[in-house]
């Protein structure tokens, strides 16, 4: 019986419910062995054990699905995992504030590390940005107006594109809220990602999940 079963691209051109089954049925017969998925479609690859993440035949980071997607070695891998890229904006210290399109925070509001910077990127999932139709809107401390671009309807959820300032940004609301062209938004500062604009590394070490 192999030690290693190797899956070179071999899931992408399914549907996503065969994909699963077949998944499930492989696992009774490689549940002792290692098996190296080679994957086009993140799906494939979410119930991994770990997972590679490469830029150009160049390792960028090695890590569980959970640490990849919440706690990504840079702006790349932040972009690589999730149904929806990482919401990726240039940002600025100037005054005691950091400033991205036409919002700005208090530097008292967030981590120390960003008080070294004159320049960085700062990172927002999509299903961080709350939309005044969803109860979190309230409790969240930064909050901003802007106007669709688009709306992707995916059944239970839906995609919401729009700027900021001449960056393309997407959030994720609830299917049935209503579809108008001004929204109100809202973000939490504790789920904002900070990268250096350099390096395109993290500027704050944030708690692995799993070691």
């Amino acid at each position: 019986k192999p030690e290693i079963y190797i899956f070179d691209d071999s899931f992408s051109a399914l549907d996503y419910k065969t994909d699963s089954i077949l998944r499930k049925e492989l696992k009774k017969y490689t549940k002792d062995a290692t098996s190296l998925i080679v994957a086009q479609r993140i799906g494939t690859i979410m119930h991994a054990d770990k997972i590679v993440v490469l830029d150009k035949g160049k390792i960028q980071q090695v890590d569980t699905p959970r640490n990849i997607y919440n706690i990504p070695a840079n702006t790349f891998v932040a972009t690589f995992m999730g149904t929806n890229p990482m919401n990726l904006i240039d940002a600025h210290v100037n005054h005691g504030f950091l400033t991205f399109a036409n919002i700005s925070i208090e530097l008292e509001a967030l981590p120390e590390e960003i008080k070294n910077y004159s320049s960085l990127i700062v990172g927002i999932r999509s299903e961080d940005i709350k939309t005044s139709f969803d109860p979190a809107y309230h409790f969240n401390d930064i909050k901003f107006t802007s106007t669709i671009t688009f709306e992707e309807n995916l059944g239970s959820y839906k995609n919401i594109y729009f700027k900021l300032a001449e960056t393309n940004f997407c959030a994720i609301a609830n299917a049935q809220s209503p579809s108008i062209n001004l929204v109100d938004f809202s973000i939490n500062s504790k789920n904002l990602h900070f990268f250096d604009a350099i390096t395109k590394m993290p500027i704050v070490k944030k708690i692995e999940f799993d070691i």
